[in-house]
């Protein structure tokens, strides 16, 4: 059976693994604590919002860990643009991929964002 995992980061913000539930879910709560990038632009006259955060929690069910996620979101729907989404290992695996992501973005029309 999987067993949650749990993260925090360090002074220099590494992650760690942690017993400890409550540290985590007040990282958790902290979007901004959390958020290792954001950009922001207009497209066709709609903001587009795309964040990478650490995910306080591991996501890969039991394989490497992936602990940061990428997403996009068009006028503050938070449902996101699922095509944009992607998750990562490493912090240095989501920054690139935070700027791969923006980079696309900026290439397609909207029609094709919303698609």
């Amino acid at each position: 059976m999987y067993k949650l995992s749990w993260y925090l980061l360090d002074d220099l913000n590494n992650p760690y693994p942690t017993d400890d539930m409550y540290a985590a879910e007040a990282l958790l709560s902290d979007a901004d604590k959390r958020r290792i990038n954001l950009t922001e632009m207009d497209i066709e006259g709609h903001k587009i919002s795309i964040s990478t955060v650490f995910l306080v929690m591991d996501h890969s069910y039991g394989q490497i860990p992936t602990l940061y996620e990428t997403m996009a979101f068009i006028d503050d729907n938070s449902a996101g643009l699922g095509k944009f989404t992607k998750r990562y290992s490493t912090r240095e695996e989501a920054l690139l991929g935070h700027q791969e992501i923006v980079d696309s973005i900026k290439q397609l029309p909207l029609d094709l964002l919303v698609a």
